[in-house]
């Protein structure tokens, strides 16, 4: 779990963004993706960004899944009767300049998210959303108010997980016409795609390690406008992506295919979960 953020497949663009944003706090950075889609991993790779040495960073976990050199993680045990509230504010009176919440999941979380990134700090947490943009429609669910979301969010992401193809036994093949259409690709039928035929670089699979799918949204004056207005996820999504400012998974799904990282049906896969 040492991986930095250029290491994990986030397009230059979208880590141009976010790396400023990591780096001029407040704001509220959120997470989502299914289980087991490398969260975690992304999150670390952003906390190990922005320690330093006079820059305080407590985490909250349950439990702490990875030590972080640099940190403060404390072991929020829910089990044990420990309240979210009641950690949360031993913690700020540490004054932390970043926070990290394993997850919110409920209705106090995501309002003590909101408050503590309104209180000049940078917090980070994960959420369940199907995408970037229904980050912002799960929070106004759990019943906090669009104005001080549009005021706190500073970045929502949402990831997928998938295999990288082995560069050893890499080869081009021609993909089935309906797996083409599955991504929106047959107009690049008899294109050049990839795959591994297998080797004992990879054991026979014909993959080797694994990379993230991602889509990031930076909140600016016209996302903000659009939070107020109490637009819909889908009506954010449709204006960041006819905006440029919008790139959605299945589009770094495609690009990746495109390059040869990653495997058309692995593609498929990933962005119907």
């Amino acid at each position: 779990n040492s991986l930095g953020l250029e290491q994990l497949g986030v397009a230059p663009k979208d880590l141009a963004g976010l790396g400023a944003a990591l780096e001029n706090p407040p704001g509220l950075v959120l997470l989502s993706g299914p289980e087991g889609s490398g969260k975690s991993t992304t999150i670390y790779a952003m906390l190990r960004r922005m320690i330093q040495h006079d820059r305080e960073i407590f985490t909250l976990e349950d439990p702490v899944k990875y030590p972080l050199m640099g940190t403060t993680q404390i072991e929020f045990n829910r089990k044990a009767g420990t309240t979210l509230a009641g950690s949360l504010r031993l913690l700020l009176k540490q004054d932390p300049d970043v926070v990290y919440l394993k997850d919110i999941r409920d209705a106090e979380a995501a309002a003590l998210a909101v408050q503590t990134a309104l209180t000049s700090r940078l917090f980070l947490s994960t959420i369940q959303s199907p995408d970037a943009t229904g980050v912002i429609t799960r929070l106004a669910e759990m019943g906090v108010e669009r104005f001080p979301v549009a005021s706190a969010l500073s970045v929502s992401i949402s990831q997928r997980l998938t295999r990288t193809i082995c560069p050893s036994c890499r080869e081009p093949y021609e993909p089935a016409e309906h797996i083409l259409a599955s991504l929106g690709l047959e107009s690049m039928s008899g294109g050049r795609f990839f795959r591994g035929t297998g080797c004992p670089s990879c054991r026979n699979t014909g993959y080797k390690g694994q990379t993230a799918l991602f889509e990031v949204l930076l909140n600016d004056n016209g996302i903000r406008e659009m939070i107020l207005k109490g637009a819909s996820a889908a009506e954010i999504r449709e204006a960041a992506e006819r905006d440029g400012k919008l790139r959605g998974i299945r589009q770094d799904a495609v690009n990746k295919v495109l390059q040869g990282v990653i495997s058309l049906e692995d593609a498929v896969t990933a962005v119907m979960v």
